[in-house]
């Protein structure tokens, strides 16, 4: 599912986080995203709240988005086609490679 052509802004919350670290954003725009420690200032499209080892996890391939959000350990909230977007860019580059 390709990007909307406006920027996409993703509200992390990470619950197990220290105070004062718990938030961030992805600014998903063109020519490239960006991770912001500040609101970047654009309305929040999604919210994603995970703790920091379950957002490790999807990253890397170990379980998927609707696994996670099915299982109670991510929460999203936003548009349903955004959700469905988020799925697929959530993914590292290495989430293929088999852990050693």
């Amino acid at each position: 599912m390709p990007l909307p052509e406006r920027p996409v802004n993703v509200r992390f919350e990470l619950r197990s986080a220290p105070r004062g670290q718990r938030r961030f954003w992805l600014l998903v725009r063109r020519p490239e995203p960006e991770v912001c420690v500040k609101p970047p200032g654009f309305d929040e499209d999604l919210v994603v709240a995970t703790s920091s080892e379950w957002l490790a996890k999807w990253h890397m391939g170990r379980i998927s988005l609707g696994q996670a959000m099915h299982e109670g350990v991510m929460r999203v909230e936003g548009p349903p086609e955004l959700v469905r977007t988020l799925a697929t860019l959530g993914l590292s580059k290495f989430s293929a490679v088999d852990p050693a």
